[in-house]
């Protein structure tokens, strides 16, 4: 991290409560983009509450980052809308960047751009793939990857619904209920990735990463969780919220 004088400020997890809570009111032409768009409206909606956001500000609060410099360089990794990275300019930070996959996005790429615009981003194109070398285009002190599917390997996923073979994690059952398949990352797939992070990370540097969900507590994937014991630290879900565990990264 960098060395300037850290500015003491409100919990950064509190000030993202009262951002969100009011973000209708103070940004009208971003909450605007609900009446422009059809396949993310449902998630937009529900992203302009604080109460969604609770869980990024514990981690957030955890890696210290209330009274971090202002200058330090953020990426967030998975962006999709843009709430995270739009917030962090919000709250002062001057060196924010995202990133999003357009092969991620697909169909729905047309309306990530009309938020993006509107919320002044432009993400860096980034698919990852398990085992496969991504590389950015510089190092960070932050990375934050947060409620994402990264961590999915869906290149042998398929599905067989309604009489139908298809390479699909999605669908939607006779009762309109959705379902989402994964197959989490196994633990050579996790070391390849937290490696391919560190490359990216400036000396004393932080990633945090949030499989969402966080499967590694089912049977099955003791080794896993193993693994990621090493990179778990305090303050993380209790009990009851082991969906929303975490891990990080350090350098």
């Amino acid at each position: 991290m960098k060395s300037n004088k850290w500015q003491f400020s409100m919990p950064i997890s509190d000030a993202m409560h009262i951002h969100f809570d009011n973000f209708s009111k103070n940004y009208p032409t971003i909450a605007g983009c609900s009446d422009k768009i059809e396949m993310h409206r449902t998630y937009f909606e529900d992203k302009m509450k604080g109460e969604f956001w609770y869980w990024h500000g514990v981690m957030l609060d955890n890696i210290g980052i209330t009274n971090a410099p202002k200058d330090i360089s953020i990426l967030d990794v998975g962006s999709q809308l843009g709430f995270i990275p739009h917030f962090l300019k919000e709250y002062g930070f001057t060196n924010v960047e995202c990133t999003n996959s357009s092969v991620e996005a697909n169909d729905s790429l047309n309306e990530l751009e009309l938020v993006w615009k509107e919320m002044e981003l432009s993400p860096l194109d980034l698919h990852i793939l398990p085992e496969k070398e991504f590389t950015l285009h510089k190092k960070y002190d932050i990375i934050l990857c947060t409620q994402t599917n990264v961590l999915w390997n869906t290149e042998r996923l398929i599905t067989f619904h309604w009489g139908q073979v298809k390479k699909e994690n999605y669908v939607v059952d006779k009762n309109d209920e959705s379902h989402t398949f994964f197959v989490p990352y196994n633990t050579d797939e996790l070391i390849f990735f937290i490696n391919n992070i560190k490359k990216y990370l400036n000396e004393g540097g932080i990633a945090v990463i949030q499989p969402f969900p966080f499967p590694y507590y089912i049977e099955g994937f003791e080794k896993e969780l193993e693994l990621l014991k090493t990179y778990q630290v305090k303050g993380r879900p209790d009990e009851h919220n082991k969906e929303k565990d975490y891990f990080v990264i350090t350098k």
